[in-house]
């Protein structure tokens, strides 16, 4: 049987209200994960009153809050999250899946279930379509199979980490996330995946949508 833990990172800039879309989009799935990990990823040693944000969330979803307790940044959270996990919760790593959503990002109700579907087929990596909404129009990408660590040190893939669905064991495998990336942390990752031979397929179908509009508003609204 397949575990899905879901992580959602709150950083210093993140938007509520779009985050709170993304939550929403959790709690539609047809398939919800069996864990909700919400890690705070700031400098502020205080720890941040999340009761208003997570009142979306319903009592009998499985939820976990934590202070980022390695290098700040995205990496380090999120491999926080996972040493949780592998700490508290996780005696199969095998049948065991990582899925990431941020601000800014939302699932199709049926995003989970299909990444499941593939997971059932014993593939390490699951990557979905994007449906991104910018300049007041939406485009659909999606992913080749037949990619390679060729095509990932010559950046021709862009991959969101909202779109990453990751068999536990082979994330442990290949060394967990690189806190000293700033960018391109899924991509380094998926090389190293590819190195020891992981399986990585695609669901040939958008199921992840991204209003890339709102975020650029909303990152230059906060720097300034």
């Amino acid at each position: 049987m397949i575990k899905v833990f879901t992580f959602v990172t709150l950083q210093d800039n993140y938007d509520a209200s779009h985050l709170q879309h993304s939550l929403k989009s959790i709690i539609k799935q047809t398939h919800t994960p069996d864990h909700l990990v919400v890690i705070y990823d700031s400098y502020h040693q205080q720890p941040l009153d999340i009761s208003s944000l997570m009142s979306c969330i319903p009592d009998h979803m499985s939820l976990t809050y934590l202070k980022n307790s390695r290098t700040k940044g995205l990496s380090g959270a999120w491999n926080t999250g996972l040493s949780y996990i592998v700490d508290n919760y996780c005696i199969d790593p095998e049948h065991t899946y990582i899925s990431i959503i941020k601000d800014h990002y939302q699932w199709t109700e049926n995003h989970i279930k299909l990444c499941v579907q593939y997971a059932l087929e014993n593939n390490d990596i699951i990557l979905s379509g994007i449906l991104r909404h910018e300049n007041c129009e939406t485009k659909q990408y999606k992913f080749d199979d037949k990619f390679n660590i060729h095509d990932m040190l010559m950046n021709r893939l862009n991959i969101h980490s909202s779109t990453f669905f990751v068999r536990l064991s082979s994330l442990l495998e290949a060394g967990l996330f690189d806190e000293q990336l700033h960018a391109l942390i899924i991509e380094d990752l998926c090389i190293r995946l590819l190195e020891i031979n992981a399986s990585i397929v695609t669901t040939k179908d958008s199921t992840v949508y991204h209003d890339a509009d709102s975020e650029t508003k909303s990152f230059s609204f906060k720097k300034n």
